[in-house]
């Protein structure tokens, strides 16, 4: 029985135990700036990417506090405007993740979903989450770390839902 640290040397979002998860393709999303982020940044600097968690901590409390002025502010229509903005941009990520992908016919809907869920839990999220097909009609995960938890509500997490 494989041991969840077999895979020690491979990103987290790299690896499922499923066989056919080394069939699905996807793209990284904002292309551009990762590889220069990979190529120029992080190999020629003394850059510390665990600020790029900061930052990013300090955009997804200032979108929290925009939607919550938002909605004081103009009730339900400011709420709906927020969501709207937040669904153009989670269709536009997952749109950058699929590009020039199609499912395998011999994949079934389910598990790609599934494996779909994970790229956006582990890279779009930067979440970390233990993913489950129960059966062809059921997919399931569980975030077991969301890189905001410390700093926001559990009904805060509804940004996310919004992009989706």
């Amino acid at each position: 029985m494989k041991s969840k640290h077999d895979n020690i040397n491979l990103k987290y979002w790299e690896s499922r135990p499923e066989t056919n998860w080394k069939r699905f393709k996807f793209k990284q999303p904002y292309k551009k700036g990762l590889e220069r982020l990979k190529e120029k940044v992080l190999s020629k600097t003394n850059f510390d990417p665990t600020v790029l968690w900061q930052w990013g901590t300090m955009q997804s409390i200032a979108v929290i506090e925009i939607l919550k002025t938002v909605e004081k502010k103009f009730g339900r229509d400011g709420q709906q405007a927020v969501f709207e903005c937040l669904r153009k941009i989670g269709y536009n990520i997952g749109e950058q993740i699929t590009e020039g992908t199609s499912i395998p016919e011999d994949i079934s809907i389910a598990e790609w979903l599934s494996f779909y869920a994970t790229i956006i839990n582990r890279i779009a999220y930067a979440s970390l989450e233990s993913p489950q097909i129960e059966d062809e009609n059921k997919v399931i995960f569980h975030i077991d770390w969301c890189p905001h938890q410390d700093h926001y509500s559990a009904f805060d997490c509804r940004v996310q839902r919004y992009f989706v």
